[in-house]
């Protein structure tokens, strides 16, 4: 019996894996979302700065959500990432890093863009959350349409023939 993770994965695959990574980054929206919210309300109890805010609020999404982006990623690609039945941890950290420096230019745009987003709504007396969400709800598919062709050009997505 086919577990439902397999099943999941087997009936999203095409023949380039892009929706496989848009997959990982959806799902990882999940803690994406709930550590920007974290982040802005308890940020919001410190200060009354909205660019502080905005800014703890943007880390606080990165540091959620990478880690499960990196689980998700190195298991669609687990043929790369186990040697002799052991998942190869080095070559994940490795990866890890290079994933950061192949999607920069997206992370700048996200980071720059979301931040200053949170903070106009934060501006214009939103609650921490409702800003941090609304940010998040434009940046996101934003985010996304600069990442997936970044993952291609730098072979993060692999294109087969």
């Amino acid at each position: 019996m086919m577990s439902f993770m397999k099943k999941f994965n087997k009936s999203i695959y095409l023949e380039d894996e892009t929706i496989a990574f848009v997959k990982n980054i959806a799902i990882s929206c999940i803690p994406f979302i709930g550590g920007g919210i974290v982040g802005a309300e308890l940020s919001d109890l410190v200060s009354d700065d909205g660019k502080i805010i905005s800014l703890v609020s943007t880390v606080s999404q990165y540091i959620a959500a990478y880690p499960v982006f990196m689980a998700l990623y190195a298991y669609d690609n687990k043929d790369h990432y186990i040697d002799n039945g052991k998942w190869n941890k080095k070559r994940i950290m490795i990866d890890a890093v290079r994933v950061i420096f192949a999607l920069a230019i997206a992370e700048v745009a996200y980071i720059l863009g979301r931040t200053g987003l949170m903070n106009v709504f934060l501006i214009r007396n939103y609650n921490p959350s409702i800003a941090s969400v609304m940010a998040d709800i434009i940046s996101i598919p934003l985010y996304i349409c600069i990442a997936v062709p970044l993952a291609k050009k730098f072979n993060l997505i692999k294109i087969k023939n």
